[in-house]
């Protein structure tokens, strides 16, 4: 199985320097940023399942044009990280930030068949639709409660 890193961040030469010195030249690539957004979506068709081992995304586009592409996700589990908020989707599984428990969701997730979530183009790409329908999320996750609270229950 062959990996592609896409971007860049603060870990990128540690990580270049370990896949040196477990000689896994062959296996991963480092590919930097993508400028066509074509070829990052090419990219994403042809893959397996779609790491996302941040602890910091203000978003989660990423994760939301891997789902659509039908791949499976990957990330961590912590709160500044708002890529885990997108589990309610389907598809997106999140784990503790260990190497144990990525392995674990990389190789369950590649057994599993998986579809791709529906959206039109304009709830996609549109930063209007996009913040409308996370604006919704809040109030969608409280209404059993609030059906809860009307029957007495806390």
């Amino acid at each position: 199985m062959r990996c592609i890193i896409v971007g860049r961040g603060p870990e990128e030469e540690r990580l270049k320097a370990q896949v040196f010195s477990e000689n896994l030249e062959r296996n991963v690539e480092f590919v930097g940023f993508l400028k066509d957004p074509d070829d990052l979506i090419g990219l994403m068709k042809s893959s397996r399942v779609c790491v996302l081992p941040s602890t910091r995304e203000g978003f989660g586009m990423v994760a939301l044009e891997a789902r659509v592409c039908g791949i499976p996700v990957v990330t961590a589990d912590h709160p500044g990280n708002a890529i885990r908020d997108l589990a309610i989707i389907g598809g997106v599984c999140v784990v503790s930030l260990s190497n144990e428990y990525f392995s674990r969701a990389i190789q369950d997730s590649l057994s599993i068949t998986h579809t791709p979530i529906s959206v039109t183009l304009e709830e996609f790409w549109d930063w209007d639709a996009v913040t409308r329908k996370w604006l919704n999320i809040p109030k969608d996750l409280t209404r059993p409660q609030e059906k809860s609270s009307a029957k007495g229950s806390l």
